[in-house]
C-alpha cells in the first residue's frame, strides 16, 4: 500500500481513483484520511475524517484518527471532544485505548499517549501490528520507549 510505503503522491491518486467509483466506500476514505494526516494536509484529514467517522456510524477507531486530525491541527476543543465521545462510547461497549492515543499523540502527550499504546497492548490491540509502519506515530520513533514498544510488541 502507497500509505504504509510513504509514498503519499500516488496513494492520494489511488484513493482518490477508488472513491470516483464508490465516493462512500469507507476503507478509501479512512485510508485517505490517514494520508493527509501523514503529509499535515490537516483541513483534507479533517474533512475526509469526518466522512469516514459518519460513514462507519460513529466507529471508535475513525473517532481517535479524526481527534488526531483535529489535535494536529491546533483545534484542541474538538480534539477533546472527540476524546468525550470515546470515553462515552467505552460506557456501552470496548472501546481501545489505541483510538485515544492517537488523540494525546496529536495533543503531543507523550506520556498519556505511549501509556495508553502499553494499555492497547496489553488488550492485545490488532493495530498494533502496524505501529512500526503506521506513518502517523512517525513522530515517536526518537523516543526510547518507542524502540521499547515495538520490541514488546514483537516487530523488531
Amino acid at each position: 500500500d502507497y500509505h504504509f510505503a510513504r509514498q503519499y503522491d500516488r496513494a492520494v491518486e489511488q484513493f482518490h481513483r477508488t472513491l470516483e467509483m464508490d465516493p462512500n466506500y469507507l476503507p478509501a476514505n479512512l485510508l485517505l484520511g490517514w494520508t493527509y494526516l501523514a503529509t499535515a494536509d490537516y483541513e483534507e484529514a479533517i474533512q475526509t475524517l469526518q466522512k469516514a467517522v459518519s460513514l462507519s456510524g460513529g466507529a471508535p477507531h475513525f473517532i481517535g484518527y479524526l481527534g488526531a486530525a483535529y489535535a494536529m491541527a491546533g483545534q484542541i476543543d474538538k480534539a477533546q471532544q472527540m476524546l468525550n465521545e470515546l470515553r462515552k462510547l467505552s460506557n456501552s461497549r470496548y472501546v481501545s485505548p489505541y483510538y485515544s492515543a492517537l488523540i494525546y499523540y496529536g495533543l503531543n502527550d507523550l506520556d498519556r499517549a505511549f501509556e495508553l499504546l502499553e494499555n492497547a497492548h496489553d488488550a492485545h490491540e490488532p493495530f498494533l501490528a502496524f505501529f512500526r509502519v503506521e506513518p502517523v506515530f512517525d513522530g515517536l520513533r526518537q523516543d526510547p520507549r518507542y524502540d521499547a514498544l515495538v520490541n514488546k510488541i514483537g516487530l523488531d
